[in-house]
């Protein structure tokens, strides 16, 4: 069982987060268990580019199944979406010392099982071998990789269902409230006022948790919790990981074809995702801009296969509204 204390500054800082580097590590931690069917094509790029790159490092740390995986490769986000670059540099300039700790916490466990692309102990510790600095700025340099090799051309898209998940979400919580959203996670998150409860098979005790992050996940296929384990100071906050919400029709095959959608933003469907800074459904679309409902729910689902604008359901009613994608598409060719 886990239990995360949570004072009145925890629940004021418990927010979603949307985050490259998350993705990317779920994908590792879950590359050789069952994953969301959605993200099978992108899993099984993560480890073709693992043994296809020799990216050792990665493998030694996630390809062993340790009951612990090191924090410092998942540094808390600090704004609601950020950079993969930002993400990069904060495991780049890790602690040594911290680092050191939590290598060992790992180390002193043998792996639940093993996979023939992970590294033994010895391999893991000869990466150590020119200091923990070294190591992080390593680690780092191959998660870059992974990340140009796996990921980076379905990001869009990946990015794109997140942000649907936390919009629905976001939406539960401003009609019914905070503890119906936690109650939507999973069923084994309890709710006790001053703590939440996790029925997880290790037992964890978070005494005070100043912030809470809620994670989606476009692999994991059941909830998953980062906890540190480690007490004393730069203890890391805790990050509740859950199943996106699986939106029908939307793969990880789907593209936008045609023209690019730069050449696009002039006409019709250009006017459309303008106007969606503002969530509208297709009806309101279709009056506003003098077209036919069929007409508009065509440009809505090519833009939102192509990651520009979110969908989330509200009663009977779907509403369209720009991702940060498209926000910044619009403004480019506003």
């Amino acid at each position: 069982m886990i239990t995360i204390g949570m004072g009145a500054h925890g629940w004021a800082n418990t927010r979603f987060v949307v985050s490259p580097l998350h993705a990317l590590v779920e994908g590792l931690m879950f590359g050789y268990c069952p994953v969301q069917p959605q993200a099978r094509a992108s899993s099984a790029r993560l480890r073709a580019t693992l043994r296809e790159r020799r990216l050792t490092v990665l493998s030694g740390l996630f390809a062993g199944h340790w009951r612990y995986i090191p924090d410092f490769t998942l540094p808390r986000p600090t704004v609601v979406q950020g950079s993969l670059d930002s993400e990069l540099h904060a495991v780049a300039t890790a602690s040594p010392e911290r680092l050191a700790r939590e290598l060992g916490h790992m180390l002193r466990e043998p792996a639940v099982r093993r996979t023939r692309l992970a590294r033994t102990p010895r391999e893991l510790l000869e990466a150590l071998e020119h200091g923990e600095a070294a190591f992080a700025e390593r680690a780092a340099t191959e998660m870059a990789q992974l990340w140009d090799g796996a990921l980076a051309g379905q990001w869009p898209l990946l990015r794109a269902r997140i942000e649907g998940d936390i919009a629905r979400r976001a939406r539960t919580m401003a009609r019914q409230g905070l503890a119906e959203v936690f109650s939507g996670l999973d069923p084994r998150i309890g709710w006790h006022g001053d703590r939440l409860s996790i029925d997880m098979p290790f037992d964890l005790d978070v005494t005070e948790a100043d912030v809470l992050l809620l994670a989606p996940s476009v692999f994991n296929g059941s909830l998953s919790v980062a906890a540190d384990p480690l007490p004393g100071a730069g203890r890391q906050q805790p990050v509740i990981s859950y199943p996106a919400y699986t939106v029908p029709g939307d793969g990880e095959g789907g593209r936008p074809t045609g023209r690019p959608a730069a050449d696009r933003m002039a006409g019709t469907r250009g006017l459309i995702l303008r106007d969606l800074a503002t969530p509208r459904t297709t009806t309101e679309l279709a009056r506003r801009h003098w077209l036919t409902p069929s007409a508009v729910s065509h440009h809505l689902t090519a833009l939102h296969r192509a990651g520009f604008v979110l969908k989330s359901r509200e009663q009977h009613r779907v509403y369209y509204q720009q991702s940060d994608r498209g926000r910044d598409l619009a403004a480019v060719y506003g």
